[in-house]
């Protein structure tokens, strides 16, 4: 083989090693680039799912507050119609009593 021969051999190895390394650098940037774009997209996604559940949550707090309320004012007529009934009976239970221990 001709000297000539043998340094366009190296040369074509040099440049093919050369495009091999610069591939490889192309190839783990694109990589990064990709894991770079996930993380974000990742973050994105978890923001928005913490946004909604707080929505959630907060909506949850809201229904809650207003059964509270509906469930103390049931409570509250509840408690008034007792006392009316305990007050209508209370004089009759009166002189019940008063029939027992005087009429004895």
């Amino acid at each position: 083989m001709s000297s000539n021969a043998v340094e366009k051999i190296a040369d074509a190895e040099q440049a093919a090693s050369k495009i091999k390394e610069d591939a490889e650098m192309q190839a783990k940037e694109l990589i990064a680039a990709a894991k770079q774009a996930g993380r974000e997209k990742m973050g994105q996604a978890i923001s928005q799912a913490e946004a909604k559940a707080k929505a959630i949550l907060s909506q949850a707090e809201e229904q809650a507050g207003a059964r509270r309320l509906i469930v103390l004012d049931q409570a509250r007529l509840d408690s008034e119609q007792l006392r009316a009934q305990a007050a209508e009976k209370l004089d009759t239970a009166a002189e019940h009593i008063i029939g027992k221990v005087v009429g004895g």
